[in-house]
């Protein structure tokens, strides 16, 4: 071969390496967890965010594991489809979507994906960031707008001139899709029935937050003597004998005795 064609196929192939470097480079070092995977699901290429998204090593999933094993039941056979229809024609497949990641210890998280064809070629790159911690923000702020709403409803029925067993009605109605729930009740104290729980039982102990209070709600009380409000409070005589009237119910039977005891 003459020498300047040598020279030229030199420099090719050292440019084609420094190429490579440098894309391996940026593989590696993206800000995302990355795969490029196989034609038959094998993943063949990982990068550090998704050894650390995964929980596998690079050797654990290199040429080894398909990807199929870290999609969660719910979603694998629509990204089999997907996987497959992209082969095909990848315009009538979406490129951006989410779906349930599974972890190497089972630990279900939700993922943003992007994914492509690698352009000459049967393979896809895929990159994946995490967003469970997003998702979980979005549902803790939409649970705190929709108690506000609850909230302030509850508000103008409360003010309003409603006669009490309607407001009573029309509150729960408000209150139970707020948690999730089909079965409640509004249950009403009178306070000329309660009685003092350091009277009752003759407790002595200064350092107790009930001992002559006028609260008469000991229960509701932080760091009482009877601390132990789970188990303490249901056997308590205190608690026991509180008369509870039902002022309004939903799901339960509404023609019961409108009186009742904690124990309900």
């Amino acid at each position: 071969m003459p020498p300047i064609l040598e020279k030229k196929r030199i420099n090719a192939e050292e440019g084609l390496k420094e190429s490579e470097r440098r894309y391996r480079t940026l593989f590696e070092y993206a800000g995302t967890a990355v795969a490029v995977i196989e034609n038959d699901t094998t993943i063949s290429m990982v990068n550090k965010k998704f050894e650390e998204l995964s929980g596998y090593s690079g050797e654990e999933v290199e040429g080894k594991m398909s990807w199929t094993v870290m999609v969660s039941e719910k979603d694998r056979e629509r990204m089999l489809g997907y996987h497959r229809q992209r082969r095909i024609d990848q315009s009538k497949v979406p490129t951006h979507y989410e779906f349930t990641f599974v972890g190497k210890n089972g630990e279900e998280r939700q993922v943003d994906i992007s994914v492509s064809i690698i352009p000459g070629t049967d393979k896809s790159i895929a990159s994946m960031r995490d967003i469970t911690e997003e998702r979980k923000a979005q549902e803790e702020i939409k649970c705190k707008v929709n108690e506000l709403t609850t909230l302030f409803r509850v508000s103008k029925m409360i003010s309003s001139t409603l006669e009490l067993e309607t407001l009573f009605r029309r509150i729960l109605d408000a209150v139970l899709p707020l948690v999730n729930a089909q079965v409640g009740a509004i249950l009403l104290v009178d306070e000329k029935e309660l009685t003092r729980c350091w009277e009752v039982k003759e407790c002595d102990n200064k350092e107790c937050p009930a001992f002559h209070s006028n609260k008469l709600y000991c229960w509701t009380m932080a760091r009482t003597y009877c601390y132990e409000k789970i188990t303490k409070c249901a056997r308590c005589p205190v608690f026991r004998n509180v008369k509870l009237h039902l002022a309004a119910a939903r799901g339960l039977d509404e023609k019961a005795s409108p009186t009742t005891s904690p124990e309900m």
